[in-house]
């Protein structure tokens, strides 16, 4: 008996289905997924041309994934923006366009060649509420016109091959979540570990190995058990023991043996369900590890920090006043000397007045530096002409080392009257530059200062002729209370 026409469609459209679920399921790769697609709709359909085209991560156009008559070499150059041609007025309506007979509403835009027939379909790739492309046949191998079956079929075709790229994309997203996370979790210095409900462990981070003696290539996915030491596996299971009975958390504290095995630490472990934090898996069991001895030590490490910035507070404030003092009597002093006294005393005066300031800047800088750990300090900009503002820093520098015969090239090449910044504030970045280049340079050496402008940023730059400092050091110096060699300073 001969199948009807409606029968032979049914067990195609069947087959069709069976044949792209077989591939969906044994298919990983998403390039290799839409190849696949087309080759079937391809041979199924009884189509020549057949291409699949997806979203740019921007969302913004289609990009060629695969076409059966297209070299592939070519697809990377191919796009169609939303909205333009047939395939973006699919993308952005989320309706399939669908031509029996004539080519009225094609796009003279599309690559210039002839189909072998005047019928084709463009229909969206769509999962849920989502577009993420579109599928395009032409030219049945019969030359036959194509059909409103032939529409259905293809319809329902998107849907699926849709549904398996939208479940690849969530895996890969998946994937690339859990990577991240397992990054995050080896860069933190508390120990963390997971188990799942059938007893394996899934998760391990540096710190917990470092805590527990294990080894740092540790293969995972093996019974929790292989991996820690019999002295730490009753808690575990305790723990594990616990959360099944329906409890909410449990922490224990208990010690064990350090790394070089001479003495013990006392470390506390807590734990709690793991469902609920993506993305891990489901019926996962979060264990945490804190070294207590560790904890104790950086919270006497705070303590003490917190007590030296008090410390550097009161007695900068306190120095304020007597500073004060002490720079008034000298401007005093300098004013009322005789004439006599000011010629013998002049280079005295120079040294007192510069040596003050010198301690106000110090008394200064330790407050600006309460201030920036605190987090309370205030910058208030403005344009200012820098070229002016360094010129005027580095007058004063010249004046004062007058007769260390000090020979400054300055080269103030970069466009600096337009520059929005705290002019206190940068006035004592130059300070401090220019007084430690001053420090290190020798009688009748050479202190270089320029401007200029690098990749769109404006660049000052300050050199001496001093002793270099070993490149291997430069990290160390801008430590606080750091300072590389003694000597540098003492050869001056």
């Amino acid at each position: 008996m001969l199948e009807t026409p409606n029968e032979i469609s049914q067990r195609t459209y069947l087959d069709l289905f069976s044949h792209l679920s077989r591939i969906i399921a044994q298919t990983t790769n998403l390039p290799d997924l839409v190849r696949s697609s087309v080759q079937v709709i391809q041979a199924f359909l009884e189509v020549k041309n057949c291409s699949i085209m997806l979203f740019n991560t921007a969302g913004t156009a289609l990009e060629m994934k695969a076409s059966s008559v297209i070299p592939e070499k070519e697809w990377p150059s191919i796009s169609i923006n939303i909205g333009q041609g047939v395939a973006g007025k699919v993308a952005q309506s989320g309706r399939p366009i669908f031509v029996a007979q004539s080519r009225e509403g094609n796009d003279d835009s599309d690559p210039a060649r002839d189909y072998e027939t005047d019928s084709f379909i463009s229909v969206p790739l769509q999962s849920g509420k989502s577009i993420l492309g579109v599928v395009n046949i032409t030219d049945h191998v019969k030359k036959r016109r194509l059909t409103s079956i032939d529409l259905d079929m293809l319809e329902a075709i998107a849907r699926l091959i849709a549904s398996a790229i939208d479940s690849h994309y969530l895996w890969v997203n998946t994937r690339d979540s859990r990577e991240h996370l397992t990054k995050v979790v080896n860069g933190l210095p508390i120990g963390m570990f997971t188990i799942s409900s059938s007893g394996h462990l899934t998760l391990c981070n540096r710190a917990a190995r470092s805590y527990l003696n294990l080894p740092v290539d540790l293969d995972l996915n093996q019974p929790w058990r292989d991996y820690f030491p019999s002295s730490v596996q009753p808690h575990l299971a305790r723990a594990l023991r616990e959360l099944s009975q329906g409890h909410a958390s449990f922490s224990t504290e208990f010690e064990v043996p350090d790394s070089n095995g001479q003495g013990k630490r006392s470390v506390r472990i807590s734990a709690l369900e793991a469902e609920d934090l993506a993305p891990l898996e489901r019926n996962h069991v979060l264990f945490m590890i804190e070294d207590l001895q560790q904890m104790q030590e950086l919270w006497e490490l705070r303590r003490s920090d917190k007590m030296k910035s008090t410390f550097l507070s009161i007695i900068s404030h306190e120095l304020r006043t007597p500073l004060a003092s002490i720079k008034g009597s000298i401007h005093l002093l300098d004013q009322l000397a005789s004439p006599e006294l000011r010629q013998k005393a002049d280079r005295l005066f120079a040294v007192l007045h510069r040596n003050s300031d010198r301690l106000a800047r110090l008394v200064n800088n330790v407050l600006d530096v309460m201030d920036l750990e605190s987090q309370s300090l205030v910058l208030y900009r403005k344009r200012t002409n820098l070229h002016n503002l360094i010129e005027r820093i580095v007058k004063r520098f010249r004046s004062a080392e007058y007769e260390r015969e000090i020979l400054w090239e300055i080269d103030l090449a970069a466009p600096a009257d337009e520059i929005y910044v705290d002019e206190g504030r940068f006035g004592q970045v130059v300070d401090h530059l220019l007084e430690n280049a001053v420090k290190f340079t020798q009688d009748k050496g050479t202190i270089s200062v320029q401007t200029r402008l690098q990749n769109q940023q404006w660049v000052l730059s300050i050199a001496n002729s001093g002793r270099e400092i070993d490149s291997s050091l430069h990290e160390k110096i801008f430590n606080r209370f750091n300072q590389v060699d003694g000597s540098l300073t003492r050869d001056c």
